[in-house]
């Protein structure tokens, strides 16, 4: 599949990112703005590149990195995590030092680029990694994609490998040690459970 340059072109949009929230593994705290292959919504399917995912608040990053699809048809008052799988988190800040030049599908329908809405929607990440390694093939001048979390509907950025020199961390933390962590659960409606200790 080739995608439509003009369809594309509509939804082309430069972005300045100040402040957004990466919740990454703890295990790679120092490297805030490192990144490995995987196996996520927007990856490359054959490990052709790497991203780096940013949420624009912290509560939709522990929603899309650690809590997922866990607590569907779960009642709040049992939406509860333990100390010990926080403490294996961390946060950063991100921004930019550069606009980026990204694909916006929060305003621009895939119905109008003629993509699969599994893209954006499904569990399974195989319609994402396609459309992302096509639109990052096709396109180089594009540096990621902004898009709405499907869990909590706040908006989200993919950014590709070749704009990684844009990004800044002006500051980053163990996701224990932030100071709002407690008020962002709340948000999630998750508790943290009483009973657990590090």
């Amino acid at each position: 599949m080739v995608l439509d340059p003009a369809a594309v072109g509509l939804a082309l949009q430069r972005v300045s990112l100040l402040r957004w929230r990466r919740v990454y593994a703890g295990a790679y705290h120092d490297m805030p703005l490192g990144a490995g292959y995987g196996d996520t919504r927007f990856s490359s399917p054959r490990q052709g590149f790497r991203v780096i995912y940013a949420a624009e608040d912290t509560a939709t990053g522990i929603a899309e990195t650690i809590v997922r699809d866990r607590f569907e048809r779960v009642a709040r008052r049992n939406r509860v995590l333990r100390l010990g799988e926080l403490a294996r988190w961390s946060v950063a800040e991100i921004g930019t030092g550069a606009p980026l030049m990204v694909l916006d599908l929060v305003d621009v329908s895939p119905f109008l680029l003629g993509i699969d809405t599994d893209t954006l929607g499904a569990r399974a990440h195989d319609a994402g990694q396609v459309f992302s390694q096509m639109l990052h093939d096709q396109f180089p001048e594009i540096a990621g994609i902004k898009y709405r979390s499907r869990l909590t509907g706040r908006l989200c950025m993919v950014i590709y490998e070749r704009a990684f020199p844009a990004l800044r961390c002006p500051a980053h933390m163990r996701l224990l040690e932030h100071p709002d962590l407690a008020a962002h659960l709340r948000a999630l409606h998750i508790e943290i459970d009483p009973e657990d200790a590090l």
